[in-house]
């Protein structure tokens, strides 16, 4: 999946939008759509150890609003619609839940 979002870090008030794209494990955020590097790389967690994607209270004139979890925090990312809302949602929490084998997790230690 992948679409323009807003973000924001716990520790920041404003928020910044990205093109973001997901792959098995790792949200990556972009300038736009066209870049060819990501500006960050966040990576999943497992629903086993806690982690969840949760609808955010809306206010502050934010709309459509969920948290990601990542290692040092959560990310408040903000959609354009209802819709792509609930599809990043389903998505990212659908990842959560998915086993990886050992070995992914081998090869993603040393990447």
């Amino acid at each position: 999946m992948e679409g323009m979002l807003s973000k924001r870090s716990d520790n920041r008030s404003s928020s910044q939008k990205r093109w973001f794209t997901v792959d098995s494990r790792n949200l990556y955020a972009f300038k736009d759509g066209m870049a060819a590097f990501p500006l960050e790389k966040i990576p999943l967690g497992s629903a086993t150890a806690g982690w969840q994607v949760a609808e955010e209270e809306e206010g502050g004139g934010y709309q459509f609003v969920f948290k990601t979890p990542y290692s040092d925090g959560k990310y408040c990312l903000e959609a354009d619609n209802k819709n792509d809302k609930n599809k990043w949602m389903e998505v990212l929490n659908r990842l959560l839940t998915t086993v990886s084998s050992p070995l992914f997790f081998s090869r993603s230690l040393h990447n």
